[in-house]
Formats: C-alpha cells, structure tokens, sequence
C-alpha cells in the first residue's frame, strides 16, 4: 500500500513538471511568434551600433499587430519613425532579412550632394567624434575610421566612415534625388562604406518590416570564449 502510494505521488510530481514544461513552452512560442523575436547579427553592417555577435530582441508588434497562428498583418500600420532601428525583409532577395536605420519617411526626398546625404534638402552630415576601430569578423583585419554623431528628430546616433573602404562612392549609388513612395521606407546601414542598403535594393516596402530592434539581449564576439558583458541589455539608439 506504502508502495503503490509512493508510485501515485511520484507519477503526479512527474505529470506536475510535465504540464509546467508544455505550459512554458507554448508560452515561448506564442511569444516568439507575436512579439518578440531574437537575432543575430552576422557583420559589421551596423557597427558602431550593433557588431557581428549581438544577439539582439525585436519587438513585433511596434508598426503591426497580426492574424494569430498566420503571417497576415491587420490594416493598423503604426509608421516607424526616422532614426529606428528595424529589421525587415530584403526587397530583392526572397527571404533574407537585413537590420538597417530608418532615414527617409513617405514623401521624403534622399539626395546627394559634395558626397553629403541629404534628408529634404538638409545635411545629415554632424559632429565629428573622433577616431574609431574594430576588426573585422571575417577577415580578421582592423578597420580604421572616424566616428561622427548624426541626429534625426531630436535622436541622436553615431555612424562610422572608414578610411579604407572607398571603393563604391555614395554618388555612383544615388545619382538622382529619390522621393520616398507612401508605403516604404528609406533605410542605411550605421557603417556608411561596407553596408548593403537602400542605396543598392532600393526603398523597403512597410509591409516587408518584420519589428524594431530594441535591445542587446548577448553579445559573444567569435573565437572569444567570454561574453562581450559591456553590451548585455543595451538598448538599441
């Protein structure tokens, strides 16, 4: 009897954790597929922002809200705004995703002029901050720049221009001044000279977004046995 009881209560401790195990995973998931999402980040594209390593948390449900169990967006679109952060699917390539920074708005000319962006007319050139550099995750070099401080709508970011990756002039890329359509976005990567963005696939549709990056959730530089724990829980700028 003693024996039988002790089976009893061992089989429902076991169907206890069973059910809190299936409980929290169905939780994960729907969390995952509604609103938040993690990636990581591959190269250099957004550096001095984000650096190859960045595991990184994006938040789903900033622009859309969607059919639960399906990928179909409800009507509701809240625009981005200039200066975030988002990730979205490539218009040209079927299923790559990129993470670039919002410049350019509906309506919004993007031109350029004495190797300056221009954002309706106006220079996104800023403040110098100094010198800067890092090493490249693939090749291992260093890269060798300046850092300078940029500002959209009151917010405050930093780009990275470097000294040795001229090769493809902003000019040859954008030759004439480009309206924004109604539904897109005009989006670059924070590392101006090694970034594939809208100056090479052109305007990302709104519907191509998949959610705003909001923060470092790890960071584990490649070949480092270490976290980068400087960057734990970064927010994204």
């Amino acid at each position: 009897m003693v024996a039988w009881q002790g089976r009893q209560t061992r089989k429902r401790i076991f169907f206890d954790y069973l059910q809190i195990f299936v409980v929290a995973v169905l939780l994960a998931l729907l969390i995952r597929h509604f609103v938040i999402e993690a990636y990581r980040i591959p190269a250099d594209a957004m550096v001095p922002t984000l650096y190859p390593g960045d595991y990184i948390f994006v938040n789903k449900l900033s622009y859309f809200s969607t059919i639960p169990f399906t990928d179909k967006r409800l009507t509701n679109v809240t625009p981005p705004k200039r200066g975030d952060v988002i990730v979205f699917v490539s218009p040209v390539e079927r299923g790559k995703k990129y993470i670039k920074r919002v410049i350019g708005l509906a309506g919004d000319t993007i031109s350029m002029k004495d190797k300056q962006w221009l954002l309706n007319g106006t220079s996104l050139d800023g403040k110098l901050l100094g010198r800067f550099q890092y090493v490249e995750p693939l090749s291992q070099t260093e890269v060798r720049g300046e850092l300078q401080q940029r500002q959209l709508d009151g917010r405050k970011f930093q780009v990275f221009e470097s000294f040795q990756m001229l090769a493809a002039t902003n000019e040859a890329l954008l030759k004439e001044p480009l309206v924004v359509p109604s539904d897109a976005v005009f989006v670059l990567g924070d590392n101006i000279h090694v970034s594939i963005d809208s100056r090479h696939f052109g305007v990302v549709p709104i519907m191509n977004i998949k959610g705003k990056a909001m923060f470092v959730g790890l960071s584990w530089e490649e070949g480092h046995k270490l976290p980068r724990w400087s960057r734990f829980a970064q927010p994204i700028r």
